[in-house]
């Protein structure tokens, strides 16, 4: 029987930062303290090089995605759209076969998704699986086909995340993005982008 073969330093520093996506998002930035986070992957993945070699490799890694992620584009893009926020929002699933009537419906296998004013929205409060208002909706209208470049969604949701907010729902289509968040935030949502 063949022995597998261990991963080499390199691939276990390269899978723990694609396991834990926010360390590249902020070695991006220039804030992360690159000899700290090399003894923390030493350590919880039990390598046995020198710190050194995990700080060489860690580097390596870092400058071969920082070539990948076309950071300024995608920081120009967000400076770039228009926002739009609205409140009194809410959203529900609902089974397929129920009717309901709402200006964004989206419809996967057996379940539909409905996101719209609340007022629009209560009528079917108790015929759905789920319902949820009191909502705020933010809406990014930006460029067509963000999908091109990677890291444009996650660079958004990044700065949710960063100011404790959490996101109800979010889509992406085309030329616009929407994210759910409960009205409370929808100041801190302010403050983030205006």
């Amino acid at each position: 029987m063949k022995k597998e073969k261990s991963p080499s330093t390199k691939e276990q520093v390269e899978q723990y930062l694609y396991d834990n996506p926010l360390l590249l998002y902020y070695s991006y930035e220039g804030i992360l303290n690159i000899s700290a986070v090399a003894k923390k992957i030493k350590n919880e993945l039990g390598i046995k090089k020198s710190d050194e070699a995990v700080m060489i490799n860690l580097y390596r890694v870092i400058e071969k995605q920082e070539k990948k992620v076309k950071k300024e584009e995608i920081k120009s893009l967000i400076k770039g759209s228009t926002i739009n926020i609205y409140s009194d929002y809410a959203v529900l699933v609902a089974d397929i076969k129920q009717n309901i009537k709402a200006k964004n419906l989206i419809s996967f296998s057996d379940k539909q998704v409905a996101i719209g004013e609340r007022k629009e929205l209560e009528k079917y409060k108790n015929k759905t699986l789920y319902y949820q208002d009191n909502l705020g909706l933010v809406e990014f209208k930006h460029p067509q086909n963000i999908e091109k470049i990677p890291g444009v969604l996650f660079y958004m949701l990044a700065n949710f995340y960063q100011h404790s907010i959490s996101i109800v729902e979010i889509f992406s289509v085309w030329d616009s993005t929407y994210i759910l968040v409960e009205k409370r935030d929808i100041a801190k949502v302010m403050k983030m982008f205006f």
